[in-house]
């Protein structure tokens, strides 16, 4: 059991990174962070504001990214034809559409 004696066998095998764990489970949810995720993509988080090309396969990394990064920066835009509304949060932009859609 070395999960329990602190020997950390699983060995990140991604040049340059030298992440090791007790667990098998905990190295391949690491192993993730190095994936690429373009944005768009089913398999992982994006961040959605202009210019910035953050990516993550971990939506709780995505929210510390949007909360560090661009806290209060207006980056849900409504799809709505001429409509300008703009909001930093999605919740804030379904209330808003709800608007157009009744």
């Amino acid at each position: 059991m070395q999960m329990h004696t602190g020997v950390k066998a699983y060995e990140c095998t991604w040049a340059g990174c030298d992440y090791k764990s007790t667990h098998p489970g905990v190295l391949r949810t690491h192993m993730k962070s190095h994936s690429p995720v373009k944005k768009g993509s089913q398999a992982g988080f994006a961040c959605r504001s202009e210019g910035c090309d953050f990516h993550t396969t971990d939506s709780d990394e995505l929210k510390k990214h949007l909360k560090k990064e661009h806290s209060g920066e207006e980056i849900f835009k409504c799809p709505w034809e001429d409509c300008d509304f703009a909001a930093s949060k999605p919740t804030e932009l379904k209330s808003h559409y709800v608007g157009h859609t009744g």
